[in-house]
């Protein structure tokens, strides 16, 4: 007997979201209160949690990223190339599943951030093609969204501090997505 979980397939009728590749975000992560900022024309995204006194910053274009914890900033070479998390263009809609007797649409891989599609499975649930909710139940994070302002964010979101000690990459690389595919040639690494 097989536990493996199957999931109606029919196609996703709705209008497709819309690809800003400008925002900033209220986040929930497991309970804990941050901010999301995103901007593809500069190649890097943002994640504020003041509560914890953590900021991580990944720079798209060089492969950086960037932990300030504490007031003290560390840099780490990403060995290989992801993509910003743009919500709206990672939706790959596979039809209407219930899952906790909520009714919500599949999430299939998370493209743009190059998370593995499986064994994980993730759902958002959407309110008018903006993500309030995002479960990524089999590495235990769940997200909550609110409060999307398009456009650019502050001028002064992304400035990174002068001097960060360079230190070698691990799997802390962000604390929203700790588990993720990195190309690397042909090669998948799975972190």
């Amino acid at each position: 007997m097989s536990s493996k979980k199957t999931f109606p397939t029919s196609p996703y009728v709705g209008p497709i979201p819309p690809q800003p590749s400008q925002y900033t975000t209220s986040l929930t992560i497991n309970g804990v209160p941050a901010m999301y900022y995103a901007d593809t024309t500069i190649n890097r995204d943002k994640l504020d949690s003041s509560e914890l006194n953590q900021i991580f910053i990944i720079d798209f274009e060089k492969s950086i990223s960037y932990a300030i914890l504490n007031g003290s900033c560390s840099s780490t070479q990403i060995p290989g190339k992801i993509k910003p998390m743009l919500a709206f263009a990672t939706y790959d809609f596979a039809g209407n599943v219930t899952y906790d007797e909520k009714l919500c649409y599949e999430w299939n891989g998370c493209h743009n951030y190059e998370i593995p599609p499986a064994p994980f499975n993730y759902y958002a649930t959407v309110d008018g093609n903006i993500p309030v909710g995002l479960d990524l139940y089999t590495i235990g994070v769940n997200v909550h969204f609110s409060n999307f302002t398009y456009g650019p964010p502050p001028p002064s979101t992304f400035n990174i501090p002068k001097n960060c000690t360079p230190v070698q990459f691990n799997r802390s690389l962000h604390p929203i997505f700790s588990h993720f595919t990195i190309e690397k040639s042909n090669v998948e690494i799975i972190c």
